[in-house]
């Protein structure tokens, strides 16, 4: 996501952590959610395998990169905990609006079910 670009993506690895001592990304037995897209929901591109995303506003966006911003001696991997923070933080919001716009995780969410870790990886330019 650039700050600069209106059609900045917010692209999901979601990881199946849940199990104990896994720390992602660095466990060799990770699993990682794929799906094949709906022909009914996305008829441009029916059957393809994809992983959860969306496009984000631009100021969205550069909420969510003012938060992640390299500090010296900062760690990599920043996270952010949906049962800690507020829905209106940047990240936890557009995270928690992805899972359930596209996996259908609203109720769950909603309900405090489902629960989730997620912390910013890299900021990629370029053409998709």
């Amino acid at each position: 996501m650039r700050e600069d670009d209106s059609s900045a993506v917010l692209i999901l690895t979601v990881a199946d952590c849940a199990r104990e001592n896994m720390v992602f990304p660095f466990h060799r037995e990770l699993r990682i959610l794929c799906g094949a897209r709906s022909g009914k929901a996305n008829p441009a591109y029916p059957n393809v395998v994809s992983v959860p995303s969306q496009r984000l506003p631009k100021r969205l966006a550069g909420e969510i990169l003012a938060l992640v911003k390299d500090e010296p001696g900062a760690s990599r991997y920043k996270f952010f905990e949906s049962a800690r923070e507020n829905g209106n933080h940047p990240i936890i919001y557009s995270v928690s609006n992805l899972l359930a716009r596209k996996l259908g995780l609203a109720d769950a969410l909603e309900s405090g079910d489902f629960i989730y870790s997620c912390a910013f990886q890299s900021e990629t330019i370029g053409v998709s």
